[in-house]
This record gives C-alpha cells, structure tokens and sequence, in this order.
C-alpha cells in the first residue's frame, strides 16, 4: 500500500489542457507553482495523494509493436537519474504529450499538474516519485463573507480536492521493467477513455498476484457469458450463474491458485473446463499477462471482482432471481397449460 505522511511535494507545475479535436487550446506556464502557503500545501497533498487506494500496479510499455520508444517512461527516467535536470521545461513537454492525444470530442478540457515527490512509501519500498493529475471536473461553490453588518452570499467554480478525475504515480522503482504505476481514471467512458491510459500514458498491467487474480476472474465472467459458451454447449442460465458463484467461492476460500483444481471445481465438466483454458489463454495474450498456472490469490482483487460477477436471473420483466447458494436447489421446466417455462425453488424457511 501507499504510505504519504512523510512524503514532501518538492516540484509543481501547471498547465492548461484544451481539447485539440474541438480547436482548445494548449496553455503553457511559463514558470513552475510557488506553494509558500503550508495550508495550501496540505491540501495539494491531499488533493494528489488521498485517492490512490487500491493495490492494483501498472508499468510503462518501454516501446510500442513498432518499436518506438515511450516518451512518458523517458520523460521520467530523465527526472529520476539527473538532479539537474529543467523539471518545469520537461512538464512541458509531458503537457504537449498530453494535448497531442486529447483527440476526442469527449475529453474534457482540465489542468495538468506534473509533481516531483520525495519519501513517498509503496509496498514497504522509500521511494521517490512522479505525479501527473489532471482535474476536469469543476463544480459550483457558494462563498459567504461579511459586508456591512450583512452576509452576502456569491459562488464560483472550482476543484472539489475529494474528487481526483485522472492521475498517474510513477515510483522511481523497476525501471528496467518499465517503473511501478498506479493510476485514476475516473471521468471517461467508451471509446475516448482510452486516452489516458492507452495514448498517453502506454502501460500494462504489472505481472503481480493482484492482476492475476483479477484477469482469471475476469475470464472467467467472459467465458461464461460468451456467445462461443451457448454455441459450443447446453448450459442454462443458472448454470451459468453457479459457474460465476463457484468461481468466486473457490478464490475467497483459498490463499493460493492452481488452474487445473480451478477448472475441475468450477466447471467440472471436462469438455468446458478444456475449452475454459483454450479461452483463458487468449485473454491474457490479449491483455498482455503471462501464461501462469499457479499463483498467491490476491483477496483485494477478490473484493473487487466478486462485485461484478453477478448471480442474478432475469425471467422476462416480472422476476429476477438472486442464486448464491447450491444450484440444485433450483428446477427448470415447462408447464404445457401455461405455455411457459419455470422454475421451482427450494427452501428450508422464509426470511
């Protein structure tokens, strides 16, 4: 995890970013943030550092399939191995990077804030590190003083500092693999949110317990709910649903992972836990993660993925059936008189 408290911003510069595909604006500053102010200076501590909670680690791609270099990985190996280096003109050109990728209609125009930090903790590790935060969303404020002997009441947009729309710490670790990142994107949807970490930025996961855990759980929900699924085999949307539960209960009741004890618990049929690891295989190809067999089970990871594996079976719009218990409990049939199909359910009580 991130520890901030003894951590110092020794470096800070801003800049406005427009959005090139609709003609905005870049705006460079020509010098760096004089923060003199130490309740200001919390609060940008705050602002930056508060929102990086989840232990899920990214790295720089060094290049890309055509063998260009990252100017993002070079930009901060630059910082990190030359105390003399020009900070303010290097977060310029980061602030370029940026602009030259900020080519959908959707992105939102915001200020950059490239930040030099010292003695920031990650995973036990001293370390120094590079902050790139982009604010984007600016929400209305009322302000009320005192004028002669009356309030007046007034408003104005700002940054809400509880709030971090989009950010990227860079820790001075692993260079030679491409640093350790972690990332915020929380403002993009669709097609335009790849900007940042795609574009821009160009990471990867880190090959760690965390993105293991994370991508068979997320191969797992993809699999099961693939069109390859209904048209190879016979499965049932309950069965389906005991798949996604079976799946989540041997990741919760177990410290470690084997695929071949994963496959016969969840799906034990043969036929689809072969046609399971054939899938799994090409997914993490795709996501650029090793092909591991065996692996520590990371339980944040867990946490976070229980949440969208979902157990619930929508029968037209009058029902939806939540299943999380043992599947045969639940009977699938049809009645001839009704013209329609059902289910039976079986329970010991009602609660």
């Amino acid at each position: 995890m991130i520890q901030t408290s003894e951590c110092q911003l020794k470096n800070i510069s801003a800049h406005l970013i427009g959005n090139k595909y609709n003609g905005e604006d870049l705006v460079l500053s020509n010098s760096p943030l004089e923060i003199s102010d130490p309740v200001l200076s919390e609060i940008l501590q705050h602002y930056f550092l508060t929102h990086f909670t989840s232990p899920e680690y990214f790295s720089f791609n060094i290049k890309d399939e055509e063998g260009v270099d990252n100017p993002i990985y070079n930009f901060a190996k630059e910082i990190f191995n030359n105390n003399e280096i020009d900070f303010h003109k290097i977060s310029k050109n980061i602030a370029h990077g940026l602009y030259d990728n900020s080519e959908h209609p959707n992105i939102k125009s915001g200020e950059l804030y490239v930040v030099l930090i010292r003695d920031i903790i990650i995973e036990d590790e001293l370390t120094d590190a590079i902050g790139l935060f982009k604010s984007e969303t600016k929400q209305p404020f009322l302000k009320a003083f005192s004028e002669d002997n009356n309030i007046v009441l007034d408003y104005d947009q700002g940054v809400n500092t509880d709030k971090l729309d989009k950010a990227c710490l860079i820790a001075n670790t692993n260079e030679s693999g491409g640093f350790k990142l972690c990332v915020i994107d929380k403002t993009n949807k669709g097609e335009e949110a790849k900007f940042w970490k795609d574009k821009f930025l160009k990471i990867k996961p880190c090959a760690d317990n965390y993105h293991f855990t994370e991508s068979f759980m997320k191969a797992t929900k993809k699999f099961v709910t693939s069109k390859a699924m209904d048209e190879s085999f016979e499965v049932e949307k309950a069965d389906k649903i005991d798949f996604l539960n079976s799946s989540v209960q041997y990741f919760r009741d177990n410290d470690s992972f084997n695929e071949s004890d994963y496959t016969n618990q969840v799906f034990k049929n043969e036929n689809i836990a072969n046609s399971f690891q054939e899938f799994r295989k090409e997914y993490q190809e795709q996501n650029s993660l090793p092909i591991i067999d065996e692996f520590d089970i990371s339980e944040p990871a867990v946490k976070k993925q229980s949440r969208i594996m979902r157990s619930v079976l929508k029968l037209d719009k009058n029902f939806h059936v939540y299943i999380h218990g043992d599947k045969k409990l639940i009977e699938k049939g049809y009645d001839q008189e009704m013209g329609k199909s059902f289910y039976k359910i079986f329970f010991d009580e009602e609660a």
